[in-house]
């Protein structure tokens, strides 16, 4: 739980910062153009593994966790579940393989919907 609380902070920090520039009384359309184009481009930079690796460093988040009194990350796979029938296509289903591999996936997975709904 700390450590998605952790990715999602780190996804509205941004988004703050150019939400009130976004309010300024004095903004152009171009300004404006060009600061969520710019926002677009940091969580597309958020989308790779180096930024996942300086996120994900486990003794960092743990130490985090422990720091403000927050249950610290767990290690433990969570369940595996099955397709529903009406959606199962009789393809292999895919199966992180490890922790890391969870938290890897939700990370691209927030950046990516962050960045698409940002221009809906």
């Amino acid at each position: 739980m700390f450590f998605s609380l952790k990715m999602l902070y780190a996804v509205f920090a941004r988004s703050e910062s150019f939400a009130q520039a976004l309010q300024s009384p004095k903004l152009s359309l171009a300004k404006a153009d060009s600061t969520v184009k710019a926002l677009s481009s940091m969580w597309n930079s958020d989308r790779c593994d180096s930024r996942f690796a300086v996120l994900w460093d486990w003794d960092t988040v743990v130490r985090e966790a422990d720091s403000l009194s927050a249950e610290p990350p767990v290690g433990l796979m969570p369940r595996v579940r099955r397709l529903p029938r009406r959606l199962d296509d009789g393809s292999l289903q895919h199966e992180d393989q490890q922790v890391k591999d969870v938290y890897r996936r939700l990370t691209l997975l927030i950046a990516g919907c962050s960045n698409h709904l940002l221009f809906k």
